[in-house]
């Protein structure tokens, strides 16, 4: 489980310390992992939240919740780029602007926006929007 989360979460690695008799969690978040001795020390890991180490201590039934590690070196989030273009012969003026937003959703927003045209009646627009989130983008 997820610190802070009501819902299970599958996928994540479990692994018996000092061996290499491991498993993931279901859909569910369940898991099943025969162990060699009941006072064994598992050890849970996901990509983007702290290891945890659980001793079982004979326990058969457990709840870990894994709390998340680095969220804004892994998205590098709050930054805004600006850039701007043009040119003396047949060259376009125009610009863009890049954005990521703090941490909303438990991802961040990115997005874009461009304008370019050659003093006439040409002109380009594009956008671009997307959720980037630490599980998938």
């Amino acid at each position: 489980m997820i610190k802070g989360e009501k819902e299970p979460a599958p996928g994540i690695n479990i692994v018996e310390k000092g061996t290499t008799n491991g498993t993931t969690t279901r859909i569910d978040g369940t898991f099943e992992l025969t162990v060699s001795d009941p006072n064994a020390i598992l050890a849970f890991s996901f990509i983007g939240f702290l290891t945890e180490e659980y001793p079982l201590k004979g326990k058969t039934n457990i709840l870990v919740e894994l709390r998340l590690d680095c969220i804004k070196d892994f998205f590098d989030t709050r930054q805004v780029h600006i850039y701007a273009k043009s040119g003396l012969i047949n060259n376009p003026l125009g610009g863009q602007i890049h954005f990521a937003s703090p941490w909303i959703l438990r991802g961040i927003v990115k997005g874009s926006f461009g304008y370019q045209t050659n003093r006439d009646k040409n002109t380009m627009q594009t956008g671009q929007v997307e959720l980037a989130h630490y599980i998938t983008n």
